[in-house]
């Protein structure tokens, strides 16, 4: 049951994103504004939420891409338990 639950969340935020992005367009903004938001908010979560007091980050649009996939793993690992 939890697993679905993840699921349709995970589809609604997938959705309120497609929404976002198509309103963004609509107004001749970046997309890629959506994605630098929730690396920020990612980074926000490390310093408020973890257990170390260094946080090395890698600035670039690549760096950025690597860090959301490697998030979205650990959530994936973190649903499977």
């Amino acid at each position: 049951m939890r697993g679905q639950g993840v699921a349709l969340f995970r589809e609604e935020v997938a959705k309120g994103m497609v929404q976002a992005a198509e309103q963004m367009k609509q107004a001749n903004l970046d997309t890629n504004v959506i994605l630098f938001s929730m690396w920020t908010e990612a980074i926000k979560n490390f310093a408020e939420l973890g257990r170390g007091n260094v946080i090395f980050l890698d600035g670039s649009s690549e760096g950025m891409e690597k860090t959301m996939r490697q998030i979205m793993a650990m959530q994936h690992m973190d649903n499977k338990k």
